[in-house]
């Protein structure tokens, strides 16, 4: 007898024997016992059930509920149709990260949209449950892993770090490509529908589920990162140094130069043509415009210095011809 089988007989004695409790008695600490592991349960067996499925069709399956609706136990097929089209969109972006190969625009190559695809298998009472076997299982990425599985897990791991900045950022910076903008297209559902998402995801000859959930207001307060999560800010500004050119490459536009204090700066020519007449040791007046990126994800900042023009004011040898 299999571990369903015996969650259901318990099931069904336990409804026998709550039915049969005077009211008294089902308001009593006891009664509530009973009905709290009833509940108890019947979320085993609907984890037996999943993770039996997906051992008798050996595919890894996905439980998504979505609750909040306002009429219980219905949810608008708009809602339904979008969904399902976000949901298949975010797994293929994060199989195709997952390639190794991401890209922000364009068709996803077919064989990463083939190893991804979505079959919905079953819809169930609630708000909105659906069943969905992950029909690329056979293709293989990993030992025992296949390309959509390990997608359907990178999409738990996103749900599972809700809108704490640093973690998001993190984990949208590993999967890259498409994948920012394919979740915040399932976030903006949740967040414009105002419902709950949570997931259960079974692979098969296993009997653990993994669980992730998310609600309508993380969602919302996760969307602002996401938007922003590959816009580093970006600020120029041009100045004039007086400076000895200590390097200088005419086929890489790269320089060096060392200012009267001793600190040295180095960069690159915006036209390697800067150096065409240029002496090494030489004084220049050199205008240099100096580019400041801020890091989304770790907020560093880093300078690039591009070298817009020079002239000479003192100089003493030739530049040596590139290596």
């Amino acid at each position: 007898m299999n571990a369903l089988t015996l969650i259901q007989e318990e099931i069904s004695d336990l409804k026998a024997l709550i039915e049969k409790l005077p009211e008294w008695m089902l308001q009593s600490p006891a009664g509530a016992a009973y009905t709290q592991r009833l509940v108890a349960l019947q979320a085993e067996a609907a984890d037996a059930d999943l993770c039996s499925t997906a051992s008798v069709l050996n595919v890894p399956l996905m439980d998504l509920f979505v609750v909040g609706f306002p009429k219980h136990g219905a949810a608008p097929a708009r809602f339904v149709g979008e969904f399902l089209q976000a949901i298949q969109a975010m797994i293929a972006s994060l199989g195709q990260s997952a390639t190794g190969k991401p890209t922000t625009r364009g068709l996803i190559p077919n064989d990463v949209v083939e190893q991804t695809s979505l079959d919905v298998l079953a819809f169930a009472p609630g708000s909105f449950v659906s069943r969905l076997s992950l029909t690329g299982a056979a293709q293989q990425v990993l030992p025992g892993e296949s390309l959509a599985m390990r997608a359907a897990e990178g999409f738990g791991d996103l749900i599972s770090v809700g809108a704490e900045r640093v973690p998001l950022l993190a984990a949208i910076h590993r999967w890259r490509g498409r994948v920012p903008q394919s979740y915040a297209r399932v976030l903006a559902l949740l967040d414009s529908w105002n419902v709950d998402l949570s997931a259960k995801l079974a692979r098969p000859g296993s009997a653990t589920v993994r669980r992730y959930s998310i609600t309508a207001g993380i969602a919302r307060s996760a969307l602002p990162i996401l938007t922003n999560a590959d816009k580093s800010s970006v600020e120029e500004e041009s100045f004039t140094v007086r400076a000895r050119l200590n390097a200088a490459n005419r086929r890489t536009g790269a320089f060096e130069a060392e200012l009267a204090d001793g600190t040295i700066f180095s960069g690159r020519a915006a036209s390697p043509e800067a150096f065409e007449s240029v002496v090494i040791g030489g004084v220049y007046e050199i205008n240099v415009t100096a580019t400041i990126v801020k890091d989304a994800l770790t907020e560093l900042m880093t300078e690039q210095l591009t070298l817009d023009a020079l002239r000479p004011i003192v100089s003493p040898s030739t530049v040596p011809p590139p290596s």
